[in-house]
């Protein structure tokens, strides 16, 4: 996948992700819009820069299948 991870020392709850070719906020609405799948937006100057994927609470391992399987879509489209 066309990502990074932001940080070297990542949360214990939610993990930051930069696209290398896409805008995140686009991803975010389409996630949203499209897959129904909600990630975390990141606000001020890295609004379009970065996202968070959350990954404690009632996630199971077919939540985070269907995340990846929707990123594969949106290379397969283009998007990323």
């Amino acid at each position: 996948m066309s990502f990074e991870l932001v940080s070297e020392s990542p949360a214990n709850g939610v993990t930051s992700v930069r696209p290398k070719n896409a805008n995140a906020y686009d991803i975010f609405i389409i996630l949203k819009d499209e897959y129904d799948i909600w990630i975390c937006t990141n606000g001020g100057e890295m609004k379009n820069e970065v996202f968070r994927v959350g990954h404690i609470g009632a996630l199971t391992h077919d939540d985070n299948t269907t995340l990846v399987n929707a990123f594969k879509d949106l290379q397969r489209r283009g998007i990323l």
